[in-house]
C-alpha cells in the first residue's frame, strides 16, 4: 500500500507550524496531531488509498473554523515541500522590488499561483490523474464531446482532478455531476445548455428552479408549459423566457410567439415593468400608448409614474413623457400632481406655466387679492417642495415671481408692503422680484426708493440704483461691493454710469473692488486717463497704496507716473495721520527729558530744582547762614531731546507682496517723519537688503518716499546680510536707548546664517523686538530668535496693525 505522503509526519509538521503562525484566534493543541493521524486512517483502511486532497481536508476539518483559510494555506504549501524533487518548478517570476510594491491582496493571490503551479508540477510522478488532466484540457480545446462540456463545467474547480485523484472519464463524469446537482437552482443558461448536451435531462428535472426543469422538457410540452405559466404568473414566464432563449432551447419562431403573446398579455405598466425588468428589453409590438391609457384608468397618475419611472430607470426609455402627455390629455391636472409627474421635459414646463398664470387670475379675480394671492403663492411652495429634480424645483419657484409682484401691488399699506418684500429677499432672494419692478409699486404706496432699495443690501441691482441716483459714499459702497462677485459686464456697466457722471467716489470703490476688471472695463469704455487715476483719491491713502504695490506692472506708463504721485503723497498723509494719531504730533525727535545743571545765569533761577540744591547743599556741607550762597550752588532743571537710535529691518520677500509690503512703507515713513535722522535707520530686505536710511543720513521724507514706492517684493527671504547691517548701525552709535524693529514671517533661507548675526546683534545691549503676522510665521524660528535676543514678540492679527504696532512701541520704551 502506497501512500503520497507519511501521515505522522504531515501531522507533526502542521501543527507546530500552525503554532507559529501569528494572528490564528485559536491556534491548535497536540491533541490535533492524533485527530489528523486518525482521521487518515480511517479513510485509508475505508478506501485503501489516500490522496492529497484527504490530508488537506483533514488538517482543514480538525482546525478551528475561524481560521480554517490559514489552515488550507498552511496545509498546501507543507504538501509542495514534502513532494519537493530536483524538478525545476517554472513559476511566475517578478522581480522582488517589484513585488514588495505591491497591495497585499495581490502578492497573496500570485502566492497562491505559485503553490498551485508548483504542486501540480511536483505531482506528475505521484498520480496518474495528471495524464487524465492533460487529456481533458487537450480534448476539450479540440471541442470533443463530452470534453468540451465537463471542462467547461468544472470551470475553475479543474483542480479538483489531480487533488482527488481522478483517473478514468467515468469517474470524471459522475463527480462534475455530483456538482452540477449541488448547484441546481443557480445554474447559468450556459451551464444548463452543457448538461442538457450530456443528456443529464433527470438532474435537470429535479432542479428547484422551473426555468432549470423545462430545459429537460420536449418541445410541445414546454410551449404548453410556458403558456399556462404566462396566464398564471406573468413573472415566472418573462424569467423562464428569458432562461431558455439564452440556453438555445427555444427556436427564433418559438420565441417571437411566445413575445406576441406576451404583448397581448400586458395590460398595463406593472405589468410592462415586471416584463421589461425580466426580460430587459420591451416586447415587440407593444401597443405603448394602450397599456399607459389602461394603466391611468386602473391607478392614480401618480402610480403609473412611478412604475414608468422604474421602467426608464432601467431600460433608457422615456415612458414617463408618455405618461405624461396622456395623463394631460385625458384631463387637467393640478399644480401638485405636476410635482409629482416632473420630468422637465417642455411639455412639462408648459404646463406648469400655465397652471400658475391660471392661478394667478383666479387669485386676481377674487374679492381679497391680497389674500387669494397669498394662498395662491403657499400652493407653489407646497408643490415644490415635492419636486426632486433641483432645477425643476428653480423652475416652478421663478415661474410664480408673477405671483410675487401682484402680491406686492395689492398690498394694502406700506408697512405691510415692506414686511413682505423683506421677507421675500431674506428666505427666498432668488427668486424676489428685481428692484425696477418693486421701485414703481413702492412709488405708489408712497415709500421712498432708498428705504426699499437698502432691503436688497449687497445685490447688483441695489448698487446699480445707487450708481444711477450719485447715492452713497466710498466706504459704503465698498463694503456693498465687497459682498458681491461683479461680472465683466456688471463692472463695465457700473463704471459707464459713474464715468458719465463724473462720480469719483463711485468710480474708486470699482477700481479698489476688482482693479482688473477695472482696467478691463476703462479699455472697453475708452475713459480718459485723467479721469480714472484723479478718481483714485477719493478712497483712502492706505487703498491707493495697497493698489500701487499690487497692480503698478498692470498700468499704462503714462498713468503710472500719475499713479506714483498720487500714492507717494498717499503715503506721506497717511504717515502724518499714524504719527498724529499715536503721538500728538508730527514734531520730529523723541518727548523732551527733564535733566539737572547748574544755572548759567540768574535767569535760569526760576527754573530752581528744590530738592536737588538741598542735597546738593547737604552733600557738601555749606551753611547757607554764614555761607552766602553762589549761583553754582544752586541746580535747575532744563528739558534736551532724549538720545535714541531705532533700526527698522522690514522683510518684503515674495511671501510678503502686496499689501504687506504697501504697510511696511506706511511704517517706515511714520518713523521717517517722527525721528530725527540720528535717530532712525531703515532697510527692507529679501533675496537683497535694501538700505533706505542709515543713522545719520539726511533724507526728506519725500525722498524716502520715493524709493519705498520704487521697492517690489521678489526672491526669496535672505535675513542674515539685513542683520547684519543694523548691528553695524547700532554699534556706532553712542545712543542711551538702541531698538531693533524686525517685522517678518520668519520663513528664512539662510534661517542658522541669520540667528549667529542676532547672536552677535544681542552683545550690543539692544531692545529687540519681533513682529510676525499671527496666521504665516514660522513659529519655530520665531521662538528661537526671542531665546537669543531676549526680545518681545508682537504678533499682528492683520498686517494694516504695523505702523500702529511700530509707533506703539516707540511710545512704550521712550515716552
Amino acid at each position: 500500500m502506497r501512500l503520497p505522503l507519511d501521515p505522522v509526519e504531515f501531522a507533526v509538521e502542521f501543527v507546530q507550524r500552525m503554532r507559529r503562525t501569528p494572528g490564528l484566534t485559536r491556534p491548535p493543541s497536540p491533541r490535533q496531531t492524533v485527530a489528523i493521524v486518525s482521521l487518515l486512517t480511517v479513510r485509508l483502511m475505508r478506501r485503501g488509498s489516500l490522496t492529497l486532497r484527504d490530508y488537506v481536508e483533514a488538517a482543514v476539518s480538525t482546525t478551528y473554523h475561524l481560521d480554517q483559510e490559514i489552515a488550507r494555506e498552511i496545509a498546501e504549501r507543507l504538501i509542495l515541500e514534502m513532494l519537493r524533487g530536483r524538478e525545476k518548478v517554472e513559476s511566475p517570476h517578478i522581480p522582488r522590488e517589484i513585488e514588495a510594491s505591491m497591495p497585499r491582496r495581490v502578492t497573496d493571490v500570485l502566492e497562491r499561483i505559485r503553490r498551485e503551479i508548483a504542486l501540480a508540477s511536483r505531482l506528475r510522478s505521484h498520480h496518474p490523474s495528471i495524464e487524465l488532466m492533460r487529456e481533458l484540457e487537450r480534448r476539450a480545446r479540440l471541442g470533443e464531446s463530452p470534453w468540451s462540456e465537463l471542462f467547461e463545467l468544472l470551470g475553475r474547480d479543474s483542480k479538483i482532478v489531480v487533488m482527488r485523484g481522478i483517473s478514468s472519464l467515468d469517474e470524471l463524469t459522475r463527480v462534475v455531476r455530483e456538482l452540477v446537482s449541488l448547484r441546481l437552482g443557480s445554474l447559468s443558461p450556459r451551464e444548463a445548455s452543457l448538461c442538457l448536451k450530456l443528456g443529464w435531462k433527470g438532474l435537470l428535472r429535479d432542479s428547484p428552479a422551473p426555468w432549470e426543469s423545462l430545459v429537460a422538457e420536449e418541445r410541445s410540452r414546454l410551449l404548453a408549459r410556458l403558456s399556462e405559466m404566462l396566464e398564471r404568473d406573468l413573472e415566472l414566464f418573462c424569467k423562464s423566457l428569458s432562461f431558455l432563449s439564452r440556453a438555445g432551447v427555444l427556436s427564433r419562431e418559438d420565441v417571437e410567439a411566445l413575445l406576441a403573446k406576451l404583448s397581448a398579455r400586458i395590460r398595463d405598466l406593472r405589468d410592462l415593468a415586471i416584463a421589461a425588468l425580466m426580460l430587459g428589453w420591451i416586447p415587440p409590438d407593444l401597443d405603448v400608448w394602450k397599456v399607459v391609457k389602461e394603466s391611468l384608468s386602473r391607478m392614480p397618475a401618480v402610480d403609473a409614474f412611478e412604475l414608468a419611472t422604474l421602467i426608464d430607470s432601467r431600460l433608457g426609455t422615456d415612458f414617463r413623457e408618455i405618461v405624461l402627455k396622456e395623463a394631460a390629455s385625458s384631463r387637467k391636472l393640478s399644480l401638485r400632481e405636476l410635482s409629482r409627474l416632473c420630468t422637465f421635459s417642455a411639455l412639462w414646463r408648459r404646463l406648469v406655466s400655465e397652471e400658475i398664470s391660471e392661478l394667478l387670475s383666479e387669485a386676481l379675480k377674487s374679492k381679497d387679492k391680497f389674500q387669494a394671492l397669498l394662498n395662491a403663492l403657499e400652493q407653489v411652495k407646497r408643490a415644490a417642495d415635492e419636486i426632486i429634480i433641483p432645477y425643476a424645483k428653480h423652475f416652478m419657484l421663478t415661474c410664480a415671481k408673477s405671483i410675487r409682484v401682484e402680491l406686492l401691488r395689492n398690498a394694502p399699506d406700506a408697512r405691510t408692503f415692506l414686511t413682505l418684500l423683506e421677507r421675500m429677499i431674506r428666505e427666498e432672494r432668488e427668486f424676489a422680484p428685481s428692484l425696477e419692478e418693486v421701485l414703481p409699486i413702492a412709488r405708489a404706496l408712497g415709500v421712498p426708493d432708498d428705504v426699499v432699495a437698502r432691503l436688497y443690501g449687497s445685490t447688483y441691482e441695489y448698487i446699480k440704483y445707487l450708481y444711477e441716483h450719485g447715492l452713497g459714499d466710498f466706504k459704503m459702497l465698498s463694503e456693498l461691493l465687497r459682498g458681491l462677485r461683479l461680472t465683466q459686464s456688471q463692472m463695465t456697466e457700473l463704471l459707464r454710469i459713474a464715468a458719465t457722471r463724473d462720480l469719483r467716489d463711485h468710480i474708486a470703490a470699482l477700481a479698489f473692488h476688482d482693479f482688473k476688471a477695472f482696467m478691463r472695463a476703462v479699455d472697453t469704455l475708452g475713459i480718459p486717463e485723467e479721469q480714472w487715476v484723479s478718481a483714485l483719491t477719493a478712497g483712502p491713502g492706505e487703498g491707493l497704496l495697497r493698489l500701487w504695490f499690487t497692480h503698478r506692472s498692470e498700468i499704462p506708463e503714462s498713468a503710472r507716473r500719475r499713479l506714483r504721485e498720487l500714492a507717494k503723497r498717499a503715503l506721506i498723509e497717511v504717515a502724518y495721520e499714524h504719527a498724529f494719531r499715536q503721538f500728538g504730533s508730527a514734531e520730529p525727535g523723541v518727548v523732551p527729558t527733564n535733566v539737572t545743571r547748574i544755572p548759567r545765569s540768574p535767569e535760569e533761577l526760576e527754573n530752581v530744582d528744590v530738592l536737588e540744591t538741598l542735597e546738593e547743599l547737604v552733600l557738601s556741607g555749606k551753611n547757607p547762614k554764614y555761607h552766602p550762597l553762589a549761583l553754582d550752588d544752586f541746580r535747575v532743571h532744563v528739558c534736551r531731546r532724549g538720545r535714541l537710535a531705532i533700526v527698522s529691518i522690514l522683510d518684503i520677500s515674495g511671501s510678503m507682496a502686496g499689501e504687506k509690503l504697501a504697510y511696511c512703507a506706511i511704517a517706515t515713513a511714520v518713523l521717517c517723519l517722527k525721528l530725527r535722522p540720528e535717530e532712525f535707520a531703515c532697510a527692507l530686505f529679501e533675496s537683497d537688503t535694501h538700505i533706505v536710511k542709515g543713522l545719520g543720513e539726511v533724507r526728506e521724507v519725500e525722498e524716502v518716499a520715493d524709493t519705498l514706492l520704487s521697492l517690489s517684493a521678489r526672491g526669496g527671504t535672505v535675513a542674515a546680510p539685513a542683520v547684519r547691517w543694523a548691528r553695524k548701525q547700532v554699534a556706532h552709535t553712542d545712543a542711551e536707548l538702541k531698538l531693533v524693529f524686525m517685522f517678518t514671517d520668519c520663513a528664512w533661507f539662510d534661517t542658522d546664517e541669520a540667528l549667529d548675526e542676532l547672536r552677535n546683534l544681542a552683545r550690543e545691549d539692544v531692545n529687540f523686538v519681533l513682529a510676525v503676522p499671527r496666521f504665516s510665521y514660522v513659529s519655530s524660528v520665531a521662538r528661537r530668535v526671542l531665546k537669543i535676543t531676549r526680545g518681545e514678540l508682537l504678533v499682528l492679527d492683520s498686517v494694516d496693525s504695523l505702523p500702529d504696532a511700530l509707533t506703539s512701541v516707540l511710545r512704550r520704551l521712550f515716552y
